[in-house]
């Protein structure tokens, strides 16, 4: 399998890698950072080893997007990662200790349909002009589809509204 090194200048890596994890759906996410935040990717990227990159093909990549982007999993996170100052380092054993709730075909089918509304919501976001009516109107929409991603989250999980209430306002600034 192609390895790429630091010979391949000027976008070499220091620490050699497969390819195979720069090609196809992933997704990634900035090590440190105020809050994780995962993107789903559906071309080849390559990025350094400040990012993370999930590849799976034992669950949807969707769904593991919007469920790694839930309050449910930053309040994990947090509660696992390691606070540097503001920002939180979200290292590989927190990641790969989150307990995955994959639920049923249809509560999967809604959160895939959430995410993909989101990555929709996002790129016209990026591509309206800023701080203009439509420009607000799909800012408050990208809001109101992620408290919606939240609330299937909890429903996945079968979390008590005592449970959701600690999560919401310890995810609070």
């Amino acid at each position: 399998a192609p390895v790429i090194t630091s010979d391949f200048a000027p976008f070499g890596l220091h620490r050699a890698r497969d390819e195979k994890f720069f090609i196809g759906p992933s997704i990634f996410s900035i090590r440190k950072t105020e809050r994780p935040q995962f993107s789903y990717v559906d071309f080849s990227c390559y990025v350094s080893q400040t990012y993370f990159i999930i590849s799976t093909n034992r669950v949807n990549l969707k769904f593991l997007t919007g469920l790694l982007n839930s309050n449910l999993i930053y309040f994990w996170l947090k509660a696992k990662g390691k606070l540097q100052g503001d920002l939180l380092q979200v290292d590989k054993g927190p990641l790969m200790d989150i307990p995955i709730c994959v639920g049923n075909g249809t509560q999967q089918k809604q959160i895939v349909t959430l995410v993909d509304k989101m990555i929709s919501l996002n790129k016209k976001f990026y591509e309206t002009l800023k701080n203009s009516n439509e420009w607000e109107s799909i800012k408050s929409e990208i809001k109101k589809t992620d408290k919606k991603i939240d609330e299937e989250v909890y429903k996945l999980y079968d979390l008590k509204p005592e449970e959701i209430e600690i999560i919401e306002n310890s995810n609070r600034k």
